[in-house]
């Protein structure tokens, strides 16, 4: 599963919430795209312990994630 958070900072995504939670019962990979925290009360709604603790991977672009899932999905790699 890719969640992408880039730039969200309004409201949290409820529905990606229980996402993650389907996703993590079924053992599928998450990898959640969203930017670094930067300290100056700015962050995005989506760093939460409840997400990044359940993402297995977290980047902060969607040409990483691509990376990521061509890595997850190709065998012997």
């Amino acid at each position: 599963m890719v969640a992408c958070f880039l730039g969200a900072k309004q409201r949290a995504s409820i529905g990606t919430a229980v996402e993650f939670g389907w996703a993590d019962i079924y053992r599928k990979p998450i990898i959640m795209v969203i930017e670094e925290a930067n300290g100056a009360g700015q962050d995005n709604i989506h760093l939460h312990a409840m997400l990044t603790e359940l993402a297995g991977y977290r980047v902060p672009t969607l040409e990483e994630a691509a990376h990521l899932v061509t890595h997850l999905l190709t065998p012997g790699v």
